[in-house]
């Protein structure tokens, strides 16, 4: 099983720091694990250096094959559909705030602590 709060929070730390922006290739809506200008996707974040394939991108890579290495193990159903849950909170983000605004109702969701970087100026 893997640290769901980990994830989390190496995926909204790393999502803060390029901005919240999407890591699409021009005139495409899909996000990519690693994209133009060293932008990332959610499970872009987690997934170290040592362990990202190019091919990753490419569609077949499953999101269950891509944690199976990051993790090095078989991740669970229930895990996959957490980080895929992740992944559409960030590429349905429209704006940053709309990101923003999607992660901190994933991580409400999901009982997970707020990052620094979601509870600034929330009141939360």
């Amino acid at each position: 099983m893997i640290d769901r709060q980990d994830v989390f929070a190496r995926a909204v730390a790393g999502l803060a720091s390029q901005g919240f922006r999407r890591s699409t290739k021009k005139n495409s809506p899909f996000c990519m694990y690693r994209g133009p200008d060293n932008l990332k996707c959610a499970i872009g974040w987690v997934i170290p250096d040592d362990k990202y394939d190019p091919t990753m991108d490419a569609k077949p890579w499953s999101l269950g094959n891509v944690l199976n290495v990051v993790f090095g193990e078989k991740v669970s159903d229930a895990d996959i559909d957490f980080c895929r849950n992740l992944q559409t909170r960030h590429d349905c983000g429209e704006t940053p705030d709309d990101m923003k605004d999607r992660l901190r109702e994933f991580a409400l969701e999901n009982h997970l602590t707020l990052p620094p970087e979601l509870s600034e100026g929330t009141g939360i």
